[in-house]
């Protein structure tokens, strides 16, 4: 059995042709609309998306000097290596974060929260970029999400910023 509908037809608006929107800006830095012209440098702008591995790049170069570099000894040397040898072709990408990446992080970091992290950051390849090219490589090349990561290295980062 068919029910009719109790929407009314629709009916097609015609409008108007709109004019060509004709230009505000008077010259790169400043507005033409208003006599009150502000530099456009000066107008609030919405700072740029920074991506969790910009940032870990970015406090990993602005390490204070007086930070050591790390050895064979040093926590984070577990890194220095190639990421290839803890990744596992045969493990699909959204299961690779359970069945491996959290766990040797955590045999590293802990839980993220606990211990004084300021104690593992040291430089060079053996520490924080050895660190750094394990998390790009299973970004970039194998998709894991970057917030797992960020949730994991939150304290770290956080340790990382105190340091500046």
């Amino acid at each position: 059995m068919r029910i009719p509908s109790t929407v009314p037809a629709i009916t097609s608006v015609h409008g108007q042709k709109l004019k060509a929107p004709t230009p505000i800006l008077q010259s790169e830095n400043t507005l033409a609309s208003s006599p009150h012209s502000e530099p456009i440098s000066n107008l609030s702008k919405t700072p740029p998306v920074v991506s969790f591995l910009e940032r870990l790049r970015e406090l990993i170069e602005n390490l204070p000097n007086d930070i050591p570099e790390a050895t064979d000894y040093d926590q984070l040397a577990i890194f220095a290596g190639h990421p290839e040898q803890f990744d596992d072709p045969a493990v699909d990408v959204s299961d690779l974060w359970e069945t491996s990446l959290n766990q040797r992080l955590k045999s590293v970091l802990g839980w993220g929260r606990e211990g004084n992290v300021t104690d593992i950051i040291r430089r060079g390849r053996k520490g924080m970029d050895g660190l750094y090219n394990f998390i790009k490589y299973f970004t970039i090349k194998r998709g894991v999400s970057e917030d797992l990561f960020e949730g994991k290295l939150s304290h770290l980062m956080s340790a990382m910023e105190k340091l500046r």
